[in-house]
């Protein structure tokens, strides 16, 4: 069940308190309260909890509402929200009725989008892609915002020209494959120790890698740097 539905028809047990107890006799005087002033007050405090770009808008109230017009401010609180909407409850302290307005959320965020087909292992670099905007509720979970967070990546999978970069398709690349002969790094500053190995699995830059002496056939494990080397902690 989605939040909207669960305000709809609105305020249910309101109207059918007006149905069935009558209008205030000030009500019927004229003094009606203005649906949309109740609108506004759910957007302006939906808005409280929103980034300052978020787009929102209070749904349409049934215009055979007709409410006693509040002497006093508006009150409103949220009773519920996701990514795309909020309800709001809007109330009369001093007059004692109440309103469930539904308030949508839109909100337009900056993310990298494919200028290009690519396929599965491609690094992606800095031309391949463009910053767009994007409405925040279609992204899901996450999204990436600068090509900064493309470094050290390849796809994970193949993706179509436009569309949106998201972490899921992204891994890191590997800077180090099964069998390779690799360069051993024992000690830190000027006291080092260097050897060679194989590696017995690809790896990226920051895995743990084990690694065999062609020789010996002792085999230790290592962590993997960004230029290829392995560095072992003794």
């Amino acid at each position: 069940m989605t939040l909207l539905s669960l305000a709809r028809p609105l305020a249910v047990t309101l109207i059918l308190f007006w149905i069935f107890s009558g209008e205030p006799a000030s009500a019927q005087a004229g003094s009606i309260e203005s649906l949309e002033r109740i609108r506004q007050r759910a957007v302006d405090h939906a808005a409280l909890s929103q980034p300052e770009q978020a787009t929102l808008r209070a749904a349409d109230l049934d215009p055979r509402l007709r409410l006693q017009a509040c002497p006093t401010p508006l009150h409103a609180r949220n009773l519920a929200q996701n990514a795309t909407a909020v309800q709001v409850e809007v109330r009369c302290d001093s007059l004692g009725w109440k309103l469930y307005v539904p308030v949508t959320i839109s909100v337009q965020v900056p993310v990298l989008v494919s200028l290009r087909a690519m396929a599965r292992g491609e690094r992606i670099e800095a031309g391949d892609v463009d910053v767009q905007m994007r409405d925040r509720a279609s992204l899901g979970a996450g999204w990436l915002q600068s090509v900064d967070e493309l470094q050290g990546q390849v796809l994970s999978r193949p993706l179509s020209a436009g569309a949106v970069l998201l972490p899921g398709a992204l891994a890191a690349e590997r800077v180090v494959r099964r069998g390779q002969a690799v360069t051993l790094i024992s000690g830190r500053g000027a006291f080092q120790v260097r050897a060679q190995g194989k590696a017995l699995s690809d790896a990226a830059a920051g895995d743990a890698l084990r690694v065999e002496n062609p020789s010996s056939r002792r085999v230790v494990q290592g962590r993997v740097q960004a230029d290829g080397t392995v560095q072992i902690d003794l």
